[in-house]
């Protein structure tokens, strides 16, 4: 008589499961490897050098340098202190083999900036990496407790998207980007306290995206972009001019700017109601009870 075998256990242990996981993962090659680890914050990139000897550098080829947000650096720093944390920094940037990035971005307290002279090494080193995006931020509790950034901008080819929000930055910074970055499409401007005024201005200006956003002491923005498609503004009522855009067709106006707009039956956007495509008002006051009309919008799709 056959003696009955006894069924299969399929059942293992949490450490086979996994470990089979990390042998399926390590017979990808390098390059989608180097894919998975860029889309990960530095902090953790940098945590996948412990898994084996083979991951050990991976991460200095990442495309992609976050640095997380500010909580996350503050974390980082509570725990290492600030020398070593400076010390953190300065590693990081000097380890990444890859000979270009997609995207970099830093988000710092403005206590972890030293000087000045911190901002014209990070756009060396963007410059350097040929990078893509770069989004800066620089926050602060206290107001004045900035450093006033140096930067001296040329030949910035590679950048096609810049997001600058530090309470310092100017109008001759902005000017600066513009002129020194030919293939810039998208522009965000964000929590500067000294930027009064801005013209953004220039006939072989590439940039399609324009978003200004809690710029509280601005007066006035002049704006000729012939290749402007979106325009978002957030902030205080201001004169705004807006000439040589035939491709505008996405606006979006928010708060105190946006009451001004209604109260003036969009006057000052009379030349430009016939292109929109999609207009975006976000208001809360009390008199508005009828919205104004609006005859020249004959090719609006959206309207919120």
């Amino acid at each position: 008589m056959r003696k009955k075998s006894k069924p299969r256990n399929d059942k293992r242990s949490k450490s086979e499961t996994s470990s089979d996981s990390e042998d399926r993962i390590s017979k990808f090659p390098d390059e989608i490897l180097i894919t998975i680890i860029s889309h990960l914050p530095i902090q953790e990139a940098t945590r996948t050098s412990t898994l084996s000897r083979r991951w050990r550098n991976l991460w200095t080829f990442t495309t992609n340098l976050d640095l997380g947000s500010v909580d996350q650096v503050r974390d980082l720093e509570t725990r290492l202190g600030p020398n070593k944390f400076q010390n953190c920094l300065n590693k990081i940037f000097e380890s990444l083999k890859s000979p270009s990035l997609n995207r970099l971005r830093i988000c710092l307290n403005a206590i972890n900036v030293q000087s000045g002279s911190d901002f014209a090494r990070w756009v060396d080193f963007a410059i350097r990496k040929c990078v893509h995006e770069f989004d800066l931020e620089i926050v602060s509790s206290k107001r004045g407790q900035y450093p006033y950034p140096f930067l001296c901008i040329s030949n910035f080819d590679s950048l096609k998207s810049l997001s600058l929000q530090y309470e310092n930055i100017n109008a001759k910074h902005i000017e600066s980007f513009l002129s020194s970055c030919p293939s810039l499409e998208r522009l965000c401007l964000a929590k500067s306290a000294i930027l009064s005024g801005l013209k953004i201005s220039g006939s072989s200006l590439k940039l399609k995206y324009l978003e200004i956003c809690c710029c509280f002491n601005l007066n006035w923005v002049k704006i000729s972009a012939p290749n402007l498609v979106s325009f978002k503004y957030w902030g205080p009522e201001i004169a705004l001019s807006l000439d040589n855009v035939p491709l505008l067709s996405e606006v979006s106006f928010l708060e105190a700017y946006c009451i001004s707009l209604v109260k003036h039956r969009f006057k000052h956007f009379t030349c430009i109601l016939s292109q929109l495509r999609s207009l975006s008002l976000t208001l809360n006051y009390p008199w508005l009870t009828e919205f104004p009309k609006l005859d020249g919008l004959r090719n609006l799709h959206t309207l919120n």
